[in-house]
């Protein structure tokens, strides 16, 4: 990709001419060119005899771009943004209960007791990734309405579905 460009600074009679090449002596030549070109145009559109030429083109000894450090610099920098941000949003999306106060705080249900996890139970977890990241089970106390209106209903539902059973699908079906 060829890219000229000719600037005039501010306030005088300069111009400047750059040159992107991918082969730094075709830059210099091209340069160098469209210079001789620029002042033979311009001594007969102006009307005069000569144009200085300040300087001839020099041969670059690196790349303009890309700068690999600043692009590195910006890379790690975006890495670095995009990294906080997913765990911010895992951290706000996160609706796990992890302690008693959680239960307390949101369900309103005061905590009998907390039952330590033994080792084995916390492979097995670990192993079925289960949201729960404490290391304890949670009894809920009887004391509060909540807690009585929901273990009623989940005895309800063991007692009620005695005689159903799942096959390997998950599909439960009653037997007579």
């Amino acid at each position: 990709m060829e890219k000229v460009s000719a600037t005039n600074t501010d306030d005088t009679r300069i111009i400047a001419i750059t040159v992107i090449n991918p082969d730094p002596e075709q830059a210099q030549k091209i340069a160098n060119a469209v210079r001789d070109l620029a002042a033979q145009h311009i001594t007969q559109v102006m009307d005069i005899e000569a144009v200085n030429v300040v300087d001839s083109a020099n041969l670059p000894t690196s790349p303009v771009s890309p700068s690999v450090p600043k692009w590195t610099l910006i890379g790690a920098v975006i890495g670095i943004i995009i990294a906080v941000a997913v765990v911010v949003i895992q951290h706000l999306l996160d609706d796990s209960i992890k302690s008693s106060e959680d239960i307390e705080k949101y369900l309103g249900i005061s905590t009998l007791a907390l039952i330590p996890m033994n080792q084995a139970e916390e492979e097995i977890a670990s192993r079925r990734r289960s949201p729960r990241k404490g290391k304890e089970k949670v009894v809920l106390g009887t004391d509060d309405e909540k807690a009585r209106s929901f273990k009623s209903s989940d005895i309800n539902k063991n007692t009620n579905n005695k005689n159903s059973k799942r096959n390997a699908d998950g599909i439960e079906f009653m037997e007579d």
